[in-house]
């Protein structure tokens, strides 16, 4: 029972959360990536605000958590770019919650043109849906009695936009903030 054993880092994919199994059989979810290739690994991120990916996302979390010790302290060490990441999804789902959200005349109808005509807008928008996740397992750590943080870089636009991170919309939502670089 050495005191590190009681810290882990968590992520969404690979070494974190598995989702394949359940993309496998529900390929809907499935995230849409910056090639504009289905993703067998990750989400659509409008997974997550529905019900039947807050029970999978809670089952995952279980899963994880009992195998990681009954940690005490959660980091979610986070520093994906809003182009390119696992945590953005092109799909047209995606494209047009962000329009509806902008009140955008047309939904936009490629990455090219997100970066071209709505670049700022996207970068907010991804990091709101990275915030959203994070107060995710946050809510499910503190559950378990768990310190929740997030580790990226400082406040600035390069961090909002080359690792999805606002500070400000994390506010109130992790137990603890921390920044590096």
């Amino acid at each position: 029972n050495a005191p590190w054993r009681s810290f882990s880092v968590v992520s969404m994919c690979g070494w974190g959360l598995m989702f394949n199994d359940y993309l496998k059989d529900n390929p809907q979810w499935k995230a849409v990536n910056s090639q504009g290739k289905a993703d067998d690994y990750f989400f659509c991120p409008e997974f997550l605000k529905s019900e039947e990916g807050k029970k999978e996302v809670r089952k995952k979390f279980e899963e994880w958590y009992s195998r990681k010790q009954h940690a005490k302290h959660i980091q979610w060490d986070h520093e994906e770019s809003v182009w390119t990441s696992r945590y953005t999804c092109y799909c047209p789902r995606c494209l047009k919650v962000f329009a509806e959200e902008f009140k955008l005349d047309k939904v936009p109808a490629s990455r090219q043109e997100l970066m071209d005509d709505h670049a700022e807008k996207w970068v907010t928008f991804t990091c709101r849906r990275f915030a959203y996740a994070a107060e995710m397992l946050s809510n499910l750590s503190r559950e378990k009695g768990a310190m929740f943080s997030v580790y990226s870089g400082y406040q600035s636009s390069f961090a909002r936009s080359n690792y999805s991170v606002d500070w400000s919309m994390l506010n109130g939502k992790i137990d603890l903030a921390m920044t590096g670089y």
